[in-house]
Order: structure tokens, then sequence, then C-alpha cells
């Protein structure tokens, strides 16, 4: 039964995974059309869903045979998703642009603007 639930993540995992890439699994259509955000955050958190559970479904199919430790397929997940980023990282520079990690154009308030909110009358 364990290998029938294994065997079904794996699959399931392939399946998020590719569909992150090329939106046609309806689970993940939905997901890119209804949630909110930018189209970087979306792609990271299906190939977090996707490679977890790949990640997680060799795990539990090996877990006997092998020992593995419960950390190796989070560290697995995370190298999986920061390989399969640089392929549309390199394809499109802007891509993670706007999410506040890059230099942006910012406009300080001048002091004039902020004193009518300051004094109390």
């Amino acid at each position: 039964m364990i290998h029938l639930l294994s065997g079904l993540l794996i699959i399931h995992g392939i399946v998020c995974l590719i569909g992150a890439f090329f939106p046609l699994y309806p689970p993940v259509f939905l997901f890119y059309a209804f949630f909110p955000g930018h189209f970087a955050v979306k792609l990271i958190i299906a190939l977090l869903a996707g490679a977890a559970q790949l990640a997680y479904g060799v795990h539990l199919s090996l877990r006997k045979k092998w020992r593995i430790r419960w950390y190796w397929p989070a560290i697995v997940t995370v190298i999986m998703v920061g390989l399969l980023l640089i392929f549309p990282a390199v394809q499109n520079p802007g891509l993670f642009t706007g999410l506040g990690w890059g230099s942006e154009n910012r406009q300080s308030i001048p002091p004039e603007a902020m004193l009518p909110c300051l004094i109390l009358t």
C-alpha cells in the first residue's frame, strides 16, 4: 500500500513540476488564474508543491531500505526548486523584478507634506 501511495506522489509531483512551466494541468491552471500575486511567486509555489511531492514520494518508497533521515527530502526539495528556477531566470532576467529584491525607484515623502499630519490642534 505504501508503494502505491509513494508512486502516486511521485507521478503527481512530476505532473505538477511540468504543469508549473506549462499550466495545462487544471489545478495548476486554476492556481495561476486565481492566486493573487506576481508570476514569479506563483511559479515558486507551484515548483515547491511539485518538488515536495516528488521528494517525499521517493522518501516513502526508500525509507525502509536506505534509512533516509527526515530532513533530506526537504533539502532535496529546496535544491530542486533552485535548479528549476535557473532556466526561467536566465531566459527572462526581468522575471524577478518588482518583488522588492532589486533596486526600485523609491520616492521619499518631503517633510512639508507630513507637517499637517503632525500638528495637533
